[in-house]
């Protein structure tokens, strides 16, 4: 049986699906993992490029199904693992190289429930990280929930391409849930967290997502704010049913919730309808339960985007989004330049 199972949803990647498997299989400590690509009805020559390297490493295998969405093509690579850990990776990102030298024999020395590592971005040409010491690998000495709120607060708790999950744990009812298109990944690492006993961190970048101007954030995700709140309502009963709901952590729900606050206005920002739609949409937002409580009661929401929702000037809230958006949009092309 495989130590990790490394799990890649593919879609029209035929330009980045190459360097992205070659990151993998040039590490010397491959033959540990196994490798799963599950083709999510790519329109472009992604599938022939995974048939090409699975006919080529003994490790690879290829799963095609019709177009469903990058969750339940996650899901798909979950029901085939086999790996003692599963680990999603974006078929257009990078490893380092040294990645799994540093994975690997950490899971199978210290056997955490999760293991998790920093991440950086780049736009055409990665800067890698120098050689890395395994020094810097640490155990987290918290419990379940304050290790999430950290891991939150230096952004590495939510993406899935930054921890590698005991698949055990991920067999307890959690799945990626196949109605959200944006966001899902906070969920399903929540939850994990929520279930974790030990859990390792390795303060390194270990992971290198690239930057193409087109991923889930630069979208508009209709009816998002709902999704939302069907999700952290999902979370609650789930920590309710396993007996793991306390007062902090239902505080932490409804602040977690109020951090979304951002993604909502661009959400909105984006929203092909009227303006005074948006501005009714965003004060009805900021005056439901969880958000409201989170803002009139939680000393962490700092900064001018909470102290204009406590306000209700929702119209600046889409004036300070809009400016922001143009400035991204502007810097984009120089960025890419320079990185």
């Amino acid at each position: 049986m495989a130590l990790l199972s490394i799990i890649l949803p593919v879609y029209n990647v035929e330009a980045f699906l190459r360097q992205s498997l070659d990151s993998i299989f040039r590490q010397k400590n491959n033959c540990q993992c196994e490798v799963i690509i599950v083709n999510d009805g790519s329109t472009d020559n992604s599938l022939s490029i995974a048939r090409e390297y699975e006919k080529r490493y003994n490790n690879l295998k290829v799963i095609d199904k019709a177009n469903e969405g990058v969750s339940a093509t996650r899901n798909k690579g979950l029901d085939e693992a086999k790996g003692d850990y599963v680990f999603f990776m974006d078929a257009d990102d990078l490893l380092h190289p040294q990645a799994l030298d540093i994975i690997l024999p950490r899971l199978k020395q210290a056997s955490p429930d999760i293991l998790t590592w920093k991440f950086d971005a780049f736009y055409t040409h990665p800067k890698f990280s120098k050689t890395i010491s395994e020094s810097i690998i640490a155990e987290l000495e918290l419990s379940f929930q304050d290790a999430f709120n950290s891991l939150m607060q230096s952004g590495y708790a939510v993406s899935l391409c930054a921890k590698a999950i005991r698949r055990s744990l991920i067999s307890n009812g959690i799945c990626l849930d196949t109605t959200m298109t944006y966001g899902e990944d906070m969920f399903f690492s929540w939850k994990c967290f929520l279930l974790s006993k030990h859990i390792d961190y390795i303060d390194a970048p270990l992971y290198y997502y690239r930057q193409t101007g087109n991923s889930a954030v630069s979208r508009f995700h209709p009816q998002l704010f709902e999704k939302y709140s069907s999700a952290f309502d999902d979370i609650e009963n789930f920590a309710n049913e396993r007996g793991l709901m306390s007062e902090n952590l239902a505080k932490d729900i409804n602040y977690h919730f109020a951090c979304r606050l951002p993604a909502l206005v661009n959400m909105e920002l984006k929203a092909p309808y009227s303006k005074k739609q948006k501005i009714e949409r965003l004060l009805n937002i900021i005056s439901s339960n969880r958000i409201s409580s989170a803002l009139n009661s939680d000393e962490r929401l700092t900064g001018s985007i909470y102290n204009l929702a406590r306000a209700k000037n929702v119209e600046k809230m889409l004036y300070d989004a809009r400016s922001a958006y143009i400035k991204s949009k502007i810097l984009f092309p120089l960025k890419k330049i320079l990185k």
